[in-house]
């Protein structure tokens, strides 16, 4: 699991099997899983804002014409 999360894949999920003794390790999963939902969602929010600052530097040949009294 380290090794996919080392790659930048972060959709993956523990998933212990059922043999394994789920008190001791349900903490472990749950809090684990919890920090790659987080991963994941400031992934998004950070392209969120690169495709907003992306969007307004793409404007800005426009408002320099516009503020442009030369011509």
């Amino acid at each position: 699991m380290n090794n996919i999360i080392r790659k930048g894949i972060y959709n993956q999920r523990l998933n212990l099997p059922k043999k394994i003794i789920r008190d001791e390790f349900n903490y472990l999963e749950q809090t684990y899983n919890q920090m790659l939902d987080n991963i994941e969602e400031q992934i998004e929010h950070i392209k969120q804002q690169h495709q907003f600052l992306q969007n307004i530097l793409n404007g800005v040949p426009d408002a320099i014409r516009v503020l442009d009294f030369s011509g």
